[in-house]
């Protein structure tokens, strides 16, 4: 039987963990030129963007995983994640890190820039998702 030991942890002490760490969960080299900074100057935190929560740009988190897994869209897209699952999830990229996003709450991300980019949840780093985003 596996054990799966979850801890918790402040934003601050993730985000300190993740860049002391600069794990990339798709397995790509640190550098990789696929990701494209997007957002504001302060690339790595995404501010949530209030809007219609309801479309094709919907992300479901159920089941421990992304649904879908990948999205094609277009620069200047919001892009929501919504939260399906009982336990708490968060969305972290290079270029943003949502907090914590409990049961039936949503987080919105402004994609401006063409590129890849490649995402996961901190507190689950099995689940992982990509946004690929044209002009």
């Amino acid at each position: 039987m596996d054990t799966v030991i979850t801890i918790s942890i402040g934003l601050w002490n993730r985000i300190a963990l993740r860049s002391f760490l600069r794990a990339d969960p798709w397995g790509d080299p640190p550098g990789d030129e696929k990701s494209a900074p997007i957002g504001p100057s302060d690339e790595r935190f995404g501010a949530p963007v209030t809007g219609k929560t309801e479309g094709p740009n919907i992300i479901n988190i159920k089941d421990f995983a992304f649904d879908p897994e990948a999205l094609i869209i277009q620069a200047g897209t919001i892009v929501t994640w919504t939260n399906r699952d009982s336990a708490a999830h968060n969305v972290s990229s290079d270029n943003f890190v949502s907090p914590d996003i409990a049961q039936d709450e949503s987080y919105s991300f402004r994609f401006e820039s063409p590129g890849i980019y490649d995402y996961y949840c901190e507190i689950h780093p099995d689940m992982k998702g990509r946004i690929i985003v044209k002009e």
